[in-house]
């Protein structure tokens, strides 16, 4: 693990921690995942998170942009590892860096308590419920819109995984793409988005 994560880790845990003591816990949770998710499961992950028990949560691997692309994190629920870009940890701000890594949980957390992956990018949506933030209808929908699966190959194996790409906080962000086909998304603030090279 990177020394950057070490650091990043326990602030992620802060958060989920935060959001499991919430009054609007349950709510936030059916506006990321619907309203057909296992409860159970559910109240059994929030008691955790209020214990501080995170050893539930998936492992973190750090790959390459060749493996990754353009993709900032991704999830795998066959694999239930979370994956994050090498070149994204060295060149992020740390809210980013918390931001994508509560995408990815919020992926894992719908493997965990819905049989079948929730509309669009609830990751997203999650990152952004658990921090606090609210989404306005059109933000909502727009993440409920797209479609953050793809297939990455790691030792030859091709693995299907929910991807972070470039989103985002509702705050003021400057977000740089590469020179590949990249998916922008400033949300609110006032946003500084660079595309750079490919299709937008």
């Amino acid at each position: 693990m990177t020394s950057s994560l070490l650091s990043i880790l326990p602030v992620v845990d802060d958060v989920l921690f935060d959001f499991a003591q919430s009054d609007s816990f349950w709510a936030n949770l059916e506006t990321a995942f619907g309203t057909s998710y296992d409860v159970v499961k559910a109240t059994e992950l929030r008691q955790q998170w209020k214990s501080r028990n995170f050893s539930q949560l998936p492992p973190i691997e750090v790959l390459s942009d060749e493996v990754l692309g353009t993709a900032n994190g991704a999830y795998s629920s066959s694999k239930n590892k979370i994956y994050l870009s090498a070149s994204f940890l060295n060149t992020a701000s740390s809210a980013s860096i918390i931001n994508v890594i509560l995408e990815e949980i919020g992926h894992y957390v719908d493997a965990q308590i819905n049989q079948v992956d929730s509309a669009g990018d609830e990751g997203a949506i999650f990152a952004e419920l658990v921090q606090g933030n609210s989404l306005d209808v059109a933000t909502l929908d727009a993440l409920r819109g797209e479609n953050d699966q793809t297939t990455i190959i790691i030792n030859g194996e091709s693995i299907q995984v929910e991807q972070a790409d470039f989103t985002g906080t509702p705050g003021n962000d400057n977000i740089t793409g590469t020179s590949g086909d990249d998916n922008i998304s400033g949300l609110d603030g006032n946003d500084t988005l660079s595309g750079l090279g490919g299709k937008r």
